[in-house]
């Protein structure tokens, strides 16, 4: 049987008048005011002391912008602000709602990235933490514009992930430069000890201004060490010369996976540029490819390895096959895409 328990309570007035000794550790309400006061078994009702608040809370957003207009208008600098305040929040209060933000992990709002105004410092002061510091970025739906290009060091054990390719854009203001350098700092004679473990995943990467194709140096990710055992996940190359390039001279990348990666039509060069590599990258596995190649002046892939797995390539119809297992794919006909359609091969490159 349930049972109901009430606490002693009555109106101010009628407390000041019968003025009370409670019990040790027994409450009292004033039933029209809702203060509260605890008896300590000795003193009397008037001379107790009111039951002191907590401690104050964080503050509020200081804007005069309602949680309506919020809620039904996302992408307001305000809405972005808040957004990067709660996952900070919940990063350094240790709260679990948002799912994948942890002791491994750290938000870009930690660093004051909000997807306002051009935030190449703090973008650059970010990398460097988690490159230093071996973790993860996690940066939150917005577009988070650059006026230069970024060094990505060439150290292990750190990455980046937005939060969708459609929801987390590197946006580059500055034509012709890459968006991020990767390997910068570590050691880029061929051959030598290069960068691992790492990775890049679930974002976008776009130059304000669609580049043409004598725009030679407009490369997303632009590799200037050797790289191996890393990932590359759920990206999107929007526009540029080269979505993926690098550096002449440079081992091939090697022992990786990129899988879910999308070539966008307003690409002018083509997808992956290889050209002067040395040595052959063994256990290179490629998942999904979709390519829109438009625009692009070809070859849509240059690549070099062996023992490297291809899957069905998708195209929008603008790619031809190789004649042989180490050309590079061109700009063709859609008559020439079924001899690349079933299922996935191991096809060996040279």
């Amino acid at each position: 049987m349930a049972q109901r328990i009430q606490l002693r309570r009555g109106p101010a007035a009628q407390w000041a008048e019968v003025n009370p000794v409670l019990g040790q550790g027994e409450p009292g309400v004033e039933s029209d005011t809702g203060k509260l006061k605890l008896g300590d078994g000795v003193t009397a009702w008037a001379a107790l002391a009111y039951a002191s608040a907590g401690p104050q809370g964080p503050a509020g957003v200081a804007d005069d912008t309602s949680v309506a207009d919020l809620v039904t208008t996302p992408g307001t600098e305000t809405a972005k602000a808040l957004s990067a305040t709660i996952l900070d929040k919940v990063e350094n209060d240790g709260a679990s709602f948002f799912a994948g933000v942890n002791d491994f992990e750290v938000s870009a709002a930690k660093f004051g990235l909000t997807g306002v105004g051009d935030e190449t410092v703090k973008f650059q002061e970010f990398i460097d933490y988690l490159a230093a510091n071996k973790k993860i970025g996690v940066l939150p739906h917005a577009a988070y514009t650059l006026s230069a290009d970024i060094d990505f060091p060439g150290v292990e054990g750190f990455g980046i992930r937005g939060m969708g390719r459609a929801s987390t854009t590197i946006w580059q203001t500055t034509d012709n430069i890459p968006i991020f350098r990767l390997g910068t700092g570590a050691t880029e004679t061929p051959n030598t000890a290069g960068f691992r473990m790492w990775s890049i995943k679930d974002m976008g990467f776009r130059y304000t201004n669609n580049r043409p194709a004598t725009n030679t140096n407009a490369i997303p990710l632009l590799f200037v060490a050797m790289a191996y055992q890393f990932r590359m996940e759920g990206l999107f190359f929007y526009n540029g010369y080269y979505g993926w390039k690098v550096t002449p001279g440079q081992v091939v990348p090697w022992g990786f996976t990129a899988d879910d990666l999308y070539f966008n039509k307003h690409i002018t060069g083509g997808a992956i540029d290889w050209t002067g590599v040395i040595n052959n990258g063994p256990n290179i596995n490629f998942g999904r490819i979709f390519v829109e190649a438009n625009t692009m002046t070809g070859p849509i892939f240059i690549l070099r390895g062996h023992a490297a797995w291809w899957p069905p390539l998708k195209s929008s119809g603008l790619c031809s096959a190789p004649s042989s297992s180490s050309s590079p794919l061109r700009p063709g006909t859609p008559s020439a895409l079924s001899s690349l359609s079933g299922p996935p091969t191991r096809r060996r490159r040279s």
